[in-house]
């Protein structure tokens, strides 16, 4: 896949709440940014937690331009993922329809796993969609 510059993948249910069975995983998803000839990807379901996110997962990519629409991605795991991406120009993020886990849109985390782009990144697009289920705090 040498000449494949663009990438969409995503799961697009009929359900409100993300399908476990059919969410998008980290290891779906790093294959296609490490291609070195992608610069644009977007994927949609993303589902990641720190304690799933390991060395054997480092990587660096190229991609420039990177949307990850309708996602539950821990802070921790979101910094370790943009740490891979240092040339990236523009980066949508938008957090699951519905979640019950709150800890999950955390500001300062987005804001520590962006700080390593200061020189590159042009756009910014945060969006919690204000969709977040009330659920146990502790």
């Amino acid at each position: 896949m040498q000449h494949l510059t663009s990438v969409s993948i995503g799961y697009h249910g009929d359900s409100i709440l993300p399908d476990p069975d059919n969410e998008m995983s980290i290891d779906k998803v790093i294959p296609f940014l490490a291609l070195k000839s992608v610069s644009k990807a977007c994927f949609r379901m993303v589902v990641l937690q720190y304690d799933y996110w390991d060395d054997e997962k480092e990587f660096e990519s190229g991609v420039q331009n990177l949307t990850l629409n309708g996602n539950e991605i821990d802070g921790e795991s979101l910094i370790s993922l943009l740490r891979s991406l240092p040339t990236l120009r523009r980066f949508e993020y938008t957090l699951a329809r519905e979640t019950t886990d709150v800890s999950i849109f955390v500001p300062k985390k987005i804001g520590q796993a962006i700080s390593h782009l200061k020189l590159c990144l042009e756009e910014l697009v945060i969006d919690s969609n204000q969709y977040i289920v009330p659920g146990p705090l502790n």
